[in-house]
């Protein structure tokens, strides 16, 4: 939901996403990468240093750049903090904490004026249709549609808006919960080992939406999950002021059994056997777990119920993952650096077994298969890390653009590579360097005593490719 901010805050955000994969870098770099005029970056980093506080974007003596995190807060907290200041994103949480009676009273809250709450609803429902299926109707003043989706909307804003349920539930509130997970954990097994902390955010979301709705839609098939269902009644009202009925039960218990979730692998292949649509999915999911087990030649003792996760996962329909921040592509994105190309093998497979399901649900079922096959785990810590190589050829764009394909190419397993050249060529390579495990350039600097540059010919030479394999040899040993 990005596409949700202004340009202001996009640009801002997309700052941030620069320093953190780029750190140390001079203002007239981060303004030719952008093309921001130097005034408007300026100003952008000292609202970015309100906006994200007590993380801070310094400027070191070198006059570079940088994005520092205090040892209590990380990036997912960076991106918690635009939901809570960009003023459609504070409109959102205020539609979901609160119930208005008209967008007269809901701009009165966010002070500002009708037609500017107005016009947001219209952009914030062009994505929520398009991410999650449901939007925000006017008259009454309420989230409208597919009454699941619009919960796990919730959970995803609430998680990322205050990481924690500590941070967002009274002690008194904890509590409860507390004791309602510990009471629900027979059948928690069902729905992916769920903690206290995701329990509390589903929960604490079905509350919220229960408060605006009065009751909530459910199917009759659902078996009943409490069996006191007065006790939980009157705790409810004591902790949340609500008077819940049959449909907010069945609501809870639906969001841990999805329609389509299977319990078992044996419940999964007797319904292969009876549905072919069934059959070719778990036969999709099986031809990948085989090639990976077959290439990286590891075992899979917890193969059945990978399967039957990775099933569930796959016909599971609850619109985006998450708001703002990507969390399983930033998983993946970080662990290729590690364990270069592993993603690029599964793609074919997954495009099978995903169909037409966004490239972050991609990311998730990767980011599940992972951490559930702990052998797979071991053989990919096994595998080469890439080395962060910047290139530099003093000649033109395009020059350096074939020298980077041609890198990549030639090392495509072991370098990851930064084309340095800029339009106005102002790069310090004596700079630079330090940023780097190792630079390629074909400028002699004979006063420079760093040992990670290889200066190459304007086209490499068979003893130059031979010392960029050398060097990155002895770096490996360095580093693992």
């Amino acid at each position: 939901m990005r596409a949700l901010l202004s340009d202001s805050f996009q640009r801002k955000l997309t700052v941030i996403d620069f320093l953190y994969d780029n750190p140390y870098q001079k203002l007239t770099t981060i303004q030719e990468y952008f093309q921001y005029n130097h005034t408007t970056l300026l100003n952008d980093l000292a609202d970015l240093n309100s906006i994200i506080s007590p993380c801070e974007i310094i400027k070191t003596a070198n006059l570079e750049y940088f994005l520092h995190f205090p040892n209590n807060t990380n990036i997912e907290y960076v991106y918690s903090c635009f939901l809570q200041v960009a003023p459609e994103f504070r409109l959102l949480q205020q539609l979901i904490f609160n119930t208005y009676p008209s967008t007269e009273a809901l701009a009165e809250a966010l002070y500002v004026s009708n037609s500017t709450v107005k016009r947001m609803i219209t952009r914030i429902n062009q994505i929520l249709l398009e991410k999650f299926s449901f939007k925000i109707q006017t008259s009454p003043l309420t989230f409208s549609g597919d009454e699941t989706k619009i919960i796990n909307f919730f959970i995803a804003f609430l998680k990322e808006s205050y990481v924690t349920s500590t941070q967002l539930l009274s002690k008194e509130q904890n509590i409860f919960f507390n004791q309602l997970f510990e009471e629900s954990l027979p059948i928690l097994k069902f729905a992916g080992n769920i903690d206290i902390d995701k329990f509390s955010f589903y929960v604490y979301s079905i509350v919220l939406r229960f408060k605006q709705a009065g009751s909530l839609a459910f199917f009759p098939e659902n078996r009943q999950l409490y069996s006191n269902l007065a006790d939980y009644s009157h705790l409810f009202d004591r902790y949340f002021s609500i008077k819940t009925d049959t449909s907010f039960f069945h609501s809870l218990e639906s969001i841990f059994f999805n329609g389509h979730y299977l319990k078992s692998y044996k419940e999964l292949v007797f319904l292969s056997k009876e549905n072919q649509q069934v059959l070719t999915r778990k036969r999709q999911i099986e031809q990948l777990l085989d090639y990976l087990a077959t290439a990286l030649a590891i075992s899979n003792p917890n193969y059945h119920a990978i399967v039957l996760y990775l099933y569930n996962l796959s016909v599971s329909d609850y619109g985006e993952a998450f708001i703002l921040f990507p969390k399983y592509k930033f998983f993946l994105e970080n662990l290729t650096h590690h364990y270069p190309y592993f993603y690029d093998k599964c793609v074919p497979f997954l495009k099978k077994i995903l169909n037409d399901k966004s490239i972050d649900r991609f990311y998730e079922f990767i980011y599940h298969l992972i951490i559930r096959w702990d052998e797979l785990q071991a053989s990919l810590n096994k595998l080469p890390p890439k080395m962060k190589t910047g290139i530099y050829f003093f000649t033109d764009i395009e020059h350096n653009l074939f020298m980077k394909k041609f890198f990549t190419e030639r090392f495509r397993d072991i370098l990851a590579i930064d084309n340095l050249f800029t339009l106005d060529s102002s790069v310090d390579l004596k700079e630079v360097v330090a940023s780097y495990d190792l630079l390629l350039t074909n400028i002699p600097i004979p006063d420079v005593v760093e040992r990670n540059i290889i200066c190459c010919s304007l086209f490499p030479t068979n003893a130059q490719l031979e010392e960029i394999a050398s060097y990155y040899s002895k770096w490996l040993t360095t580093t693992t």
